[in-house]
């Protein structure tokens, strides 16, 4: 608090005060302006409250789930299987466009690696880290999806070793998404991330792109920020902590 009072005494006496101010949610930081530049109006940064807001609501659930998965270790023994699958076969590929296949294997090799590479891949990053991005929960929804696909494709396998194959990567993946803490985890985790979305909205915050652009305040924005916290105090069952509800106010 005193060093930034002391910058801010600097600032006013060399270009008097300011017809307003933007700031994050420090309170150190808060209270220097609130201190050298008595009165005026102070805007906080949306990028740094939705950060904020994001990191009280899932920050604890994100790291719990990323541990939990973490302690699986499935990552490697599917990397593992990864390098193990021939890469796609040029002809066989265009067999397939042309509506036949002579060789069964490798269709089957190629649909399991085509299944598995998103798992290994997973990002969905935003570029604006957490809580904007949710990797752990990413890589679980994922995992979910693999899962679902490689049962379906389970049925139409033929081939011994395609079999053998599909029965390593299920039995890796069934590890994430049928342990019951990891799945009530990141169901919870997705609940709460989608009020966060819906509050990020109401802010007209883009999914990708710059956070920082000027947003058009009106009243519409004040309702779905109400509308958002009202649901967010029902679903929570806690107390939102006072910051919380400056900025949307």
């Amino acid at each position: 608090f005193d060093n930034i009072r002391d910058i801010l005494l600097t600032v006013k006496e060399k270009f008097g005060t300011p017809s307003g101010s933007i700031s994050d949610m420090r309170s150190g930081i808060l209270k220097a302006i609130g201190d050298v530049f008595h009165g005026i109006p102070i805007r906080i940064c949306l990028l740094h409250f939705l950060r904020d807001l994001g990191k009280d609501l899932m920050e604890s659930m994100h790291t719990d789930l990323g541990m939990m998965i973490n302690r699986k270790g499935i990552k490697s023994p599917l990397k593992s299987i990864l390098r193990s699958i021939p890469d796609y076969d040029q002809a066989t590929l265009t067999e397939i466009e042309q509506g036949f296949c002579s060789s069964r294997e490798n269709m089957e090799f190629m649909a399991i690696r085509k299944i598995l590479e998103p798992v290994l891949t997973v990002n969905g990053s935003s570029g604006y880290g957490f809580p904007f991005s949710l990797n752990n929960l990413n890589f679980f929804t994922v995992c979910k999806g693999a899962g679902k696909r490689l049962s379906d494709l389970s049925g139409k396998i033929r081939e011994t070793e395609s079999m053998k194959l599909i029965n390593s990567v299920e039995e890796q993946i069934n590890r994430i998404i049928k342990d019951q803490e990891i799945v009530e985890t990141a169901d919870r985790l997705s609940d709460v991330n989608m009020l966060f979305r819906k509050i990020r909205s109401a802010f007209r915050m883009p999914e990708k792109g710059n956070l920082s652009d000027d947003i058009e305040d009106d009243s519409s924005i004040h309702d779905q920020c109400n509308i958002v916290i009202a649901e967010m105090e029902v679903y929570l069952n806690v107390n939102i902590p006072p910051h919380m509800f400056i900025a949307p106010k």
